[in-house]
């Protein structure tokens, strides 16, 4: 990537993962998996103030790509609408989709589901039934850092998609144990959050959150 865009002379700023903004079920505190509900009100407005704040930073996006399920898509049109990205086109990845859990997907995080989901993060070879385990879902979500190594005309890329995605990819480069990291049930960033990639002089990658989600003017954000 070329000098100019260098923010930090120790590290240097490769790309983005945003977090979608919030559906009703993020509100009423449901797992989502691959359920496709819209973005709320809350969810709307806060990928605008996403964009709006995109809108404002250097260096400036140079694509984005998102999950195809619809909150993302949603939140990357909207993003796209605020920071004008170098790239005019959207770029919908269905590997960006979360963990595919079908067994928990839509319902409540109930503490005995919550110990359920935890004894499939414990074994994460085991596959959930009509779904995918956990390492085969952290190996396809591994293409995040394909799209982050590949910047469109030298800058930055954006990813949209959710918690589990930003989860996993934060074990994969700071190697953060199990008992640490639980994809879907661990929030990194909340909806409609953002974290930044960087890389060092040693080519070894950081994640930064740095937006713990936007803040809206309705008070169900809270």
């Amino acid at each position: 990537m070329p000098d100019d865009i260098t923010l930090d002379p120790s590290r240097q700023l490769i790309g983005w993962i945003s977090r979608h903004g919030q559906t009703i079920l993020n509100k009423s505190g449901c797992w989502r998996g691959w359920e496709n509900p819209p973005l709320d009100e809350v969810g709307l407005e806060s990928a605008e103030k996403l964009g709006h704040w995109l809108s404002y930073e250097y260096p400036r996006v140079g694509r984005i790509v998102c999950s195809d399920l619809t909150r993302a898509v949603q939140t990357a049109e909207i993003i796209m609408q605020g920071c004008n990205p170098e790239c005019v086109y959207l770029s919908t990845d269905p590997n960006l989709r979360p963990w595919n859990i079908p067994l928990f997907a839509g319902k409540e995080k109930t503490p005995e589901r919550v110990a359920l989901l935890r004894g499939f993060i414990a074994n994460p070879d085991v596959v959930v039934p009509d779904g995918e385990s956990l390492n085969q879902f952290r190996d396809r979500n591994d293409v995040i850092f394909q799209y982050l190594a590949v910047p469109y005309k030298g800058l930055p890329t954006l990813v949209v998609a959710h918690t589990s995605n930003i989860v996993a990819a934060m074990r994969r480069i700071t190697e953060i144990n199990d008992e640490t990291s639980d994809e879907e049930v661990d929030d990194i960033v909340g909806p409609g959050g953002l974290v930044a990639v960087y890389c060092n002089s040693q080519g070894h990658l950081d994640i930064v959150p740095v937006l713990e989600a936007q803040p809206v003017s309705t008070p169900e954000a809270s």
